[in-house]
Order: structure tokens, then sequence, then C-alpha cells
């Protein structure tokens, strides 16, 4: 079993394989927020504290929207940031993150 814990609201949920952050957090009725949850607005950015390696890794859209987020704001650069509407587990692990 994974674990997803938002440090910002010291909440924890345990999201399925095909479960997005966004997903689950909605589904344990708390809430990251977000607006398009298509990858492209950052709104449900978040930074990954622990855990990184559980998540997918970030694909074209949201790569985009992170690439401009690190190119407009040097507060991210060396960070790990990802968009929970599109962060999924990869393998059973915990990730702690905290929202941007």
């Amino acid at each position: 079993m994974h674990s997803a814990t938002n440090l910002s609201s010291s909440k924890t949920v345990y999201p399925s394989q095909d479960e997005t952050l966004c997903d689950s957090f909605e589904r344990a009725e708390y809430s990251i927020p977000h607006g398009c949850l298509a990858g492209s607005c950052g709104v449900c950015l978040i930074e990954i504290v622990e855990g990184a390696n559980h998540l997918n890794t970030a694909k074209t859209i949201e790569k985009d929207t992170l690439d401009s987020f690190y190119n407009r704001n040097e507060k991210f650069l060396g960070k790990d940031i990802r968009l929970a509407c599109k962060a999924r587990f990869l393998n059973t692990g915990d990730v702690k993150f905290t929202k941007v």
C-alpha cells in the first residue's frame, strides 16, 4: 500500500494505483486546490519533500507547465515540483509533499 501526505494540511490518503494525487484527496473528502485538471494551469503545484521516486514521470503537458515555473521563479530551482492533477503512484511507498 502507498500513502500520500499533504504536509501543508497534515492529511494523509491511500491512493489506488490509477488515481492522481488530486483524485485521491478528493475521494477522501480533502482537497488540493486545482484548476483545469489537465496539467496546464499550475494551480495544483506541489513540492515533493519525500518519495518522488514512487511517482510517475511527468509527461509532455505537465513537463511544459513545470518548465515554465522553473524558468519564471528561481525559488523552484533544485526542488522537485509536480502537479497533483498528474502525479500518480508507480510503486508502493510513501510520498510527502507541501502545497506551493
